[in-house]
């Protein structure tokens, strides 16, 4: 039922991963704040964020990040030019693994 409706409405879906997408940097930043407070037991070489494009952003505790705010908006933008169609190519932007075309 939960995931007829993500299918069906498209600004569930576009609200559902814009939700997600920032609480997985907010809780980045909150795990990479704990690993920097435990800085004298635990060392992480290369630093705490994985994606490459996020690592300057964490690596500096921005609460907002720019590239985070670019990718919302443009994901935002493509998917109200597509419309609700269930045939739509468009992709989440920066090359995200998983897209449905």
């Amino acid at each position: 039922m939960a995931l007829d409706a993500l299918v069906d409405n498209v600004w569930v879906a576009v609200l559902a991963w814009a939700v997600l997408f920032t609480l997985d940097y907010a809780l980045t930043l909150r795990g990479a704040r704990l690993a920097r407070a435990a800085g004298l037991h635990i060392a992480f070489h290369g630093g705490y964020e994985l994606t490459p494009i996020y690592r300057e952003d964490v690596a500096a505790l921005r609460r907002m990040s720019p590239r985070l705010a670019a990718v919302l908006s443009s994901w935002q933008s493509s998917s109200s030019s597509s419309g609700s169609s269930r045939t739509s190519s468009a992709c989440p932007p920066l090359g995200s693994r998983v897209c449905l075309a």
